[in-house]
């Protein structure tokens, strides 16, 4: 019940606290969409490399449609672990939820220590539903495997 009350006292900092996370992971999605995009850019400039990439997606339309929603497992994972991984940038005073398991593993408070983790594994579990319910959207009908 301890545990219990120090969230319901907190609520406003673990409210801080999530969005910090969201913005820690939102930043590093970014930088890996950022990164990407361009590069697939650039190599469009490039007669050498657009031949190569021609080559390659021939090859790669050989693959059904199931590719996009692949794609969004993969981002789907990638956003899931970093939601996970971000814990540790507490430790480096960038903020985020991680600083409840921080907090609360320096100060031996199982209370802390146990609000960061609900509320990573939520957030966790929050992002993972949305995303996968953005996947199973990009799935063709015919596609749809029954549990995913």
């Amino acid at each position: 019940m301890e545990t219990l009350a120090f969230i319901v006292h907190n609520l406003p900092a673990i409210g801080e606290r999530t969005i910090e996370h969201i913005a820690i992971v939102g930043v590093a999605v970014g930088v890996a969409i950022l990164t990407g995009v361009p590069i697939g850019i650039a190599i469009s400039q490039s007669q050498r490399a657009a031949d190569t990439v021609l080559y390659l997606g021939s090859i790669v339309m050989t693959i059904p449609s199931i590719a996009l929603p692949l794609i969004v497992g993969g981002v789907r994972v990638a956003v899931v672990i970093n939601i996970g991984v971000t814990a540790i940038a507490a430790y480096i005073g960038a903020g985020g939820l991680g600083t409840f398991i921080s907090r609360g593993i320096s100060q031996t408070d199982v209370r802390q220590l146990v609000t960061g983790a609900l509320a990573l594994g939520l957030l966790a579990i929050a992002a993972d539903h949305a995303l996968l319910w953005l996947q199973r959207r990009l799935t063709p009908k015919g596609l749809r495997v029954e549990g995913l």
